[in-house]
């Protein structure tokens, strides 16, 4: 009787205790991102029908886990805990309601409370994690790559769980999908250095200097140019330790600035192939086709020279741009540079337009305006009237070979070229032989062809006709 009266209040004491939640004797002490067990448990067996076990923070109220109804409420729980908060489900039956938590961070240090519901019984439990000093580092960022149009901002993530000392932190931006690492940005002795970044990304950078801190290591990187695409690393060094991720920036779009540049690309190469057009089939009259030929120097190369100008504002290119820019304004002058082409025949009669014997045009540049203004003074004696009787005398018979073509038998160097170029109707002409109109051609040839005949006895030359002559005896003379 006295032992069934005991067991009749021991009873009624649990009862109106309620739930017995039985939880760790002190502090659970978790290394960083390792995983840890957090003990919930009652010593009697429960039923799972009724059966409520809930998982929060104590200090912020946070929802970790919730088992109700049978079954784990996923959906309820907090979005940072879903996937690492796991419950051990198969263990109710034997009243272990115990939690494990994954990737132990930082911010997970505090107390968590275990509350079990079941049917008019309600316990709880406390439990208290101490995160370890820092053991290894973890660094994260975005798992996908950045989309973004040139010029925009685009942030660049990179985060660690631990909390870094700032005298220990050291963090690095780098650019590594080309031959050698690009320093973008770095961050030493709490303070970002830009010098310490290249030309192109010195200016357009910059960490969130309030979210360091906190952890925060994300980039911003500021009017994102087309070169900008490919892989960057972020790479976080404290004490001994260190750890990296990386960030993709792809799929680069058009900005306004660079739909204008191949808008004007367009635009120069459509006014190009139309005045060429006008010029070969349709124009006719002389002062037509030289008003069409200056729009063709000025017109495509100046909208080129402000297509570069675009581009260099878009791109930052500033040396490829000052020698584009420069090219496309020098080239007008060059080209305005060629000699115009004599095709003024007034006065001769229409048998005489045929400049040559053969019934063809010879095309003569108009050099006087050009390269005979700039040429040095060079002379060379022409054979006299009295030179040429003198070596006449005394001959019997005289042959005179004509050198068709004279002056345009002697080839220029690579570098006289250029000077001799002809501006005409059908465009710019080079000529690689001596043409007709240099100042100092007569001299020239009469100079080359002296050299080829020295030293020939009865054989003399002025300019393109070759004198031969033969002495003969009057006996011969007979014979013959």
């Amino acid at each position: 009787m006295h032992r069934t009266t005991c067991v009749l209040m021991s009873v009624l004491l649990i009862i109106a205790e309620g739930l017995i939640v039985k939880g760790p004797s002190g502090p659970l002490v978790a290394p960083l991102g390792s995983s840890v067990v957090l003990p919930c448990s009652v010593d009697q067996l429960l039923s799972v029908k009724g059966l409520e076990v809930e998982w929060r923070r104590t200090d912020s109220d946070t929802l970790i886990h919730l088992f109700q109804d049978g079954e784990s409420q996923t959906g309820a729980q907090q979005e940072d805990y879903q996937d690492r908060a796991h419950f051990f489900t198969e263990e109710i039956q034997r009243g272990n309601f115990s939690l494990r938590l994954d990737n132990v961070r930082a911010e997970d240090e505090g107390q968590y409370t275990c509350t079990v519901h079941s049917q008019e019984e309600t316990g709880e439990t406390v439990i208290e994690i101490k995160v370890n000093d820092v053991e290894r580092l973890r660094v994260s960022g975005s798992s996908r790559s950045t989309s973004v149009s040139v010029g925009e901002d685009v942030t660049l993530s990179c985060s660690v769980d631990s909390h870094i000392p700032s005298k220990d932190l050291e963090i690095s931006w780098m650019k590594t999908d080309e031959d050698e690492d690009i320093v973008v940005l770095l961050y030493q002795n709490n303070k970002a250095l830009p010098e310490a970044s290249v030309e192109r990304y010195r200016d357009r950078v910059e960490f969130f200097t309030d979210e360091i801190p906190k952890g925060n290591f994300s980039l911003r990187l500021k009017s994102v140019r087309t070169e900008d695409k490919g892989v960057y690393m972020c790479q976080v060094f404290a004490g001994r330790l260190s750890a990296n991720t990386t960030a993709v920036l792809e799929q680069l779009g058009f900005s306004v600035l660079h739909i204008m540049v191949l808008i004007l690309c367009i635009f120069a190469s459509g006014s190009a192939l139309l005045l060429f057009c006008l010029i070969y089939c349709r124009s006719s009259t002389n002062d037509t086709v030289f008003r069409l030929q200056m729009f063709l120097i000025f017109c495509p190369n100046l909208i080129m020279f402000l297509t570069f100008v675009l581009w260099g504002v878009s791109e930052g290119s500033l040396s490829e741009s000052v020698s584009c820019c420069a090219l496309y304004f020098l080239r007008p002058l060059m080209l305005l540079w060629a000699a115009p082409c004599v095709n003024d025949f007034t006065g001769m009669g229409k048998d005489q337009t045929d400049c040559a014997s053969d019934k063809s045009i010879r095309i003569c540049g108009d050099y006087k305006v050009t390269i005979n203004q700039n040429l040095e003074e060079k002379t060379y004696p022409l054979p006299n009237t009295e030179d040429l009787f003198a070596k006449l005398a005394g001959g019997t018979l005289f042959s005179n070979l004509d050198l068709a073509h004279d002056y345009q038998q002697l080839k220029l160097d690579q570098n006289s070229v250029k000077y001799l170029t002809n501006d005409i109707h059908h465009g710019l002409y080079k000529y690689y032989y001596l043409r007709y109109g240099v100042a100092s051609a007569t001299f020239i040839f009469q100079a080359v062809m002296d050299q080829i005949l020295q030293g020939l006895d009865h054989v003399t030359s002025f300019l393109n006709d070759i004198l031969v002559i033969i002495t003969l005896s009057i006996g011969n003379q007979l014979s013959t």
